[in-house]
């Protein structure tokens, strides 16, 4: 069916769309387990929506874990979906 997947594109959640915090997501979260926790370096430039697909896919914060100032990047780390707050 066409168009099925069309709520993918509207805004889901902080100004971003499912699709966008999807793709943010799966950069940094387990390929394996997207369920289990996780630790990824991002740059400066993707760091705030990482950190809402973090929140939304997985309802906990993600902790910076290294501010790498000279790289421009930020070490997060994250609980994951199974052992925060909406994990079971």
């Amino acid at each position: 069916m066409a168009g099925t997947e069309a709520w993918k594109d509207k805004i889901a959640f902080a100004g971003h769309t499912w699709n966008e915090l999807d793709a943010a997501f799966k950069r940094v979260s387990n390929p394996d387990d997207w369920r289990a926790p996780f630790q990824a370096t991002v740059s400066y430039d993707d760091y705030r929506i990482t950190a809402h697909a973090i929140i939304f896919f997985t309802g906990a914060d993600a902790e910076i874990v290294k501010d790498n100032k000279d790289k421009r990047t930020v070490t997060i780390k994250a609980v994951g979906y199974r052992n925060g707050p909406c994990g079971p």
